[in-house]
């Protein structure tokens, strides 16, 4: 996890690899993490992936903090 607050644009969606970019986790971290209901993810409706908005990226990095 990163020490300093991530800079994130609070309404834009990130991707996997980039939401745990922005946290300094491993992807399978956030993906487990999602599953345990920690953090919520959306779906992309055109392409079915999951993404994160960065307003719930900095509240489960404030939470861990």
């Amino acid at each position: 996890m990163v020490q300093e607050e991530p800079k994130v644009i609070l309404t834009a969606r990130y991707e996997l690899r980039d939401a745990s970019r922005v946290l300094g986790i491993h992807k399978s971290t956030l993906l487990n993490w999602t599953k345990q209901g920690f953090i919520k993810a959306g779906v992309r409706k055109v392409n079915g992936r999951r993404c994160w908005l960065g307003s719930e990226l900095l509240r489960c990095w404030r939470a861990t903090v």
